[in-house]
């Protein structure tokens, strides 16, 4: 049995986009896998960067989901992307997920991320959150 990975992702994005606090900070539940909608200017973003699966006794003893997590902010100072990549690591780090036939053995986050870039039409863009791991393995039934 193996985990079907958009559980992972849809209970990532839930986790996320069902946080006031990070709510308020992006000024709406704009939380999103691979790319945002054109127009927004904080959103954050999900990325599967890697997925393997554990083998053993014939079958998958438990999988690991590696994610680019990161908050993505139009702004030239930091304020809003620092506070929105704390919200996140406070949301992820050491944490658990609601997942169907599934349990979450550890979420951390194994690496750091922050950056700044300037697009085509010279607008500023912040760059804030980490790589995150996701455990998981099926949960035994009697």
């Amino acid at each position: 049995m193996s985990a079907y990975i958009a559980d992972v992702n849809a209970a990532l994005i839930a986790t996320l986009a069902g946080d006031a606090a990070l709510t308020t900070i992006l000024g709406g539940p704009h939380v999103y896998l691979n790319l945002a909608p054109q127009g927004l200017t904080k959103f954050v973003l999900l990325r599967l960067d890697n997925h393997r699966d554990e083998r053993m006794f014939g079958g998958t003893a438990f999988e690991v989901a590696e994610y680019v997590i990161k908050a993505v902010v139009q702004a030239t100072e930091l304020s809003a992307v620092i506070a929105a990549a704390r919200r996140i690591q406070t949301l992820l780090d050491g944490q658990d997920l609601t997942l169907a036939e599934y349990g979450v053995m550890a979420m951390r986050r194994v690496d750091h991320i922050e950056f700044g870039e300037v697009d085509d039409v010279n607008r500023a863009w912040q760059h804030g959150g980490g790589v995150y791991e996701v455990w998981v393995s099926p949960v035994a039934t009697p």
